[in-house]
């Protein structure tokens, strides 16, 4: 089984949420905020992103910030992850527009038997 860590910095409902449910629905290890070895990383929000890994990355991208610095690392992350997931039809546009990989649009309510 693959080891996916999860990189969050904030445990906000949203997030600790969607935690939860990634950890009781994936057909994966995840782990948070670890040392241990892992297959994958999957940063939430974004900007958790500081350097570019090994291991396959992906990043979730809700909407781009007003704050010069946070707008210019949506655009800097969205160029180094792996995957770009957004759950907007209209930021996941702007990924593809940025020339982001591997963009995806998961909408509320996932279909567990399209993505894995």
């Amino acid at each position: 089984m693959a080891k996916v860590l999860v990189k969050c910095s904030d445990n906000g409902w949203v997030y600790s949420n969607f935690i939860e449910q990634l950890k009781k629905y994936s057909k994966h290890k995840i782990i948070l905020d670890s040392d241990q070895r892992y297959d994958a990383i999957y940063y939430i929000p974004y900007y958790e992103l500081t350097t570019k890994l090994n291991n396959p990355c992906c990043g979730w991208f809700g909407h781009r910030e007003i704050r010069k610095d946070l707008f210019n690392k949506f655009n800097q992350v969205a160029l180094t992850v792996n995957y770009a997931i957004s759950h907007s039809n209209k930021y996941a546009q702007v990924l593809k527009d940025l020339g982001a990989k591997n963009v995806t649009q998961i909408m509320p309510g996932i279909d567990l038997d399209k993505y894995v």
